[in-house]
Formats: structure tokens, C-alpha cells, sequence
């Protein structure tokens, strides 16, 4: 199952869809989880069912308002908003 995957594995995917993938990066989601552990699995860091995490630039650089993700990736993004009606309605 899906919450078994480690948070490695995440990580990994996270970086086939950035620009810099290169670039060392924190997930957080709010308030204060940090994943920093890359073997919990996403059940043990308490992603599962479901969760909002947050990139930060982990080398003191930032994105300056630029774009981080590819653009195939991000043509096929949908708001926040969109998806909460359509989970309602």
C-alpha cells in the first residue's frame, strides 16, 4: 500500500518534477513535522491519508518567485480549491 512507501521514496519523486533537482531541500508540513527521516514510511510520519506538505530550499538559497516545478508538472496541476468542491459536490 501506498503508506507503506518510505519518505525516500517521496523525496524521489519530489525531484523528477523540480528544475534544480540537484538543489538539497526540507519537506515540512504544518505546523512543525519536519521529514527528516528518510526510511519512516509515510504512515510512521503521519502522511497517511492524507497531507499538505511545504518544499523549503535547504542550501539558504530561494526561489525569488521563480518557478520550481517542470512545466510538464505544472499542466497538470489543479487549485486547492477546485479539488475541495469537488470532493463536496
Amino acid at each position: 500500500t501506498r503508506s507503506a512507501l518510505q519518505v525516500a521514496t517521496l523525496t524521489a519523486v519530489i525531484k523528477q518534477h523540480l528544475l534544480e533537482p540537484h538543489r538539497p531541500f526540507v519537506l515540512t508540513a504544518p505546523p512543525t513535522l519536519r521529514l527528516t527521516d528518510p526510511s519512516q514510511t509515510l504512515l510512521q510520519a503521519g502522511l497517511v491519508p492524507t497531507a499538505l506538505l511545504q518544499l523549503r530550499w535547504n542550501d539558504n538559497g530561494s526561489a525569488d518567485g521563480r518557478v520550481m516545478l517542470r512545466p510538464e508538472f505544472m499542466s497538470t496541476m489543479v487549485p486547492l480549491d477546485d479539488v475541495s468542491q469537488r470532493r463536496i459536490g
